[in-house]
């Protein structure tokens, strides 16, 4: 919503003014003692810790530190400084919006532009009135005219009321045992900044390889423009519960350490990996310059080439068919294709973050093509990941059950039990011009057994089968067995 308010420079001017006296009233420079931050990202938030000076005087002092990021979770803040005692701080935030204004006016004076339709009464240029109240979008104003309803933004406001500002703050109350430079931390948490690890895989021609590039992707989603910020990142599953927080201002930048006038040396891309408490900590020697709403990806592990292997798995859903008989018509069915990555490679000894895993194939003209994307969960240094890339096109098959059977049995004179005995083929046919393998999983229910099968089976779960059907060149191989349950 626009809000026409009169003298719209001058206002700035006193806003600046309003937080320039707090802070010489209160000992505190804004622009004096160099501060720096160090951004540490979660999955879900984010952890600022600021470094600086408080300049003091001997007793009691009271700070205003402003350029505090919006979303913060009043909760988690932690202040320390050596020689000083903290003895209260407290957080606030009014920001200048229309609704605050017109608060801030009710009864008194403010000035009234000209209008059209209902606003006609108006006359020409602006007019003093009293605010008498307001609803929504519209208020109601006292003229010589008599008493009118205006919208909201037709109404120019003559000052900034006291109070109102375009940023929370924290106020704080400390005792200082001296005059001087007191080295200061400030911590807190928010919630709306965060990252995800993001990967790409290129496969060989021979699809038993896999180069991985990995990339980590930072998102400021709050208003404030951070600068020169050291940053890492958090690698796990760690408990970030909301708390109460401030909501977002108008962008505003913070005051940061100033660059050294010699040019660094060229960092590296890679962060350096470090494991602290039970999680992975990425440490990046470049700093982080990221405005508002922005997103940025940075490099997060080197590019690697890993082992892979391709399976196709024909699982179904559900297992409930198992106890009843099957009246619907066969289905052609198309297996996953499933992708085994193993990470174990020499000289490799990286974790791997959770994320969106994308993969590509080069075809016969080299030309890279988009073959399917999963999301792997948090994998350890050496340990294997799988990726469900879609589903085969040239390898079908057809399920139907070929008997079925339910034998009520008595206990005793009130309790029964129930025996199933079900039979199934499943009919798995290969167009490509190689021989292929797929794993046919099957969800039985109850106390199960196989009486009869073509091919063996091998249970990996107390509710499932897997068999190893080969399907050779252009041929089709037929599963068949039964099963027993009982419930």
């Amino acid at each position: 919503m626009k809000l026409k308010i009169n003298l719209l420079i001058a206002q700035f001017l006193l806003l600046n003014f309003i937080f320039w006296g707090i802070a010489h009233s209160t000992n505190l420079d804004k622009t004096s003692g160099k501060t720096s931050l160090i951004l540490t990202l979660y999955k879900n938030g984010a952890l600022f810790d600021h470094k600086g000076y408080f300049n003091l005087k001997r007793g009691e002092n009271q700070i205003v530190l402003t350029s505090i990021c919006p979303g913060l979770i009043s909760e988690s803040i932690y202040i320390f400084s050596e020689g000083v005692t903290i003895r209260d701080y407290s957080y606030f935030y009014r920001p200048i919006t229309i609704s605050n204004l017109l608060k801030s006016f009710v009864d008194k004076e403010v000035y009234l532009m000209q209008g059209k339709g209902k606003d006609c009464c108006v006359r020409k240029g602006k007019r003093k009135a009293k605010l008498v109240s307001f609803r929504a979008n519209n208020a109601f104003v006292l003229t010589d005219d008599g008493l009118f309803e205006i919208e909201s933004s037709k109404i120019i406001f003559p000052s900034l009321p006291e109070g109102l500002s375009d940023e929370p703050a924290l106020k704080i109350s400390l005792l200082a045992d001296r005059e001087g430079q007191f080295p200061f931390e400030l911590m807190y948490l928010t919630k709306n900044l965060s990252w995800k690890a993001c990967y790409t895989g290129l496969l060989s021609d021979s699809e038993k390889k896999i180069k991985v590039f990995s990339k980590a992707y930072i998102k400021n989603g709050s208003k404030l423009n951070i600068e020169a910020a050291s940053l890492r990142l958090v690698a796990g599953d760690i408990n970030f519960n909301k708390g109460p927080v401030f909501r977002d201002y108008a962008p505003r930048k913070m005051v940061m350490e100033k660059a050294m006038v010699a040019a660094p040396a060229p960092a590296s891309p890679i962060p350096r990996r470090e494991d602290v408490f039970e999680y992975h900590i990425y440490r990046f020697s470049e700093k982080l310059n990221l405005g508002p709403h922005e997103g940025k990806y940075l490099s997060l592990l080197k590019a690697v080439e890993l082992s892979a292997k391709k399976f196709f798995i024909l699982q179904t859903k559900g297992s409930y068919y198992y106890a009843e008989r099957s009246n619907d018509e066969p289905k052609r069915l198309h297996p996953l294709i499933v992708l085994e990555v193993d990470t174990k490679e020499k000289g490799l000894n990286e974790p791997f973050p959770k994320g969106v895993f994308r993969v590509y194939k080069r075809d016969s003209t080299g030309v890279p093509v988009f073959v399917g994307e999963d999301r792997i969960p948090r994998v350890p240094p050496g340990e294997k990941f799988d990726l469900r890339l879609g589903k085969a096109f040239d390898i079908t098959a057809v399920r139907k059950q070929t008997e079925f059977k339910r034998i009520k049995s008595k206990i005793s004179s009130k309790d029964y039990y129930n025996k199933y005995i079900s039979s199934y083929e499943i009919k798995v046919h290969n167009a490509k011009k190689k021989e292929v393998t797929v794993l046919v999983k099957e969800n039985i229910p109850g106390d199960w057994t196989i009486t009869k099968e073509n091919i063996p089976h091998v249970k990996e779960r107390a509710h499932l089968a897997t068999w190893k059907v080969t399907v050779p060149a252009k041929g089709t191989k037929v599963l068949s067995y039964s099963v027993r349950i009982f419930d």
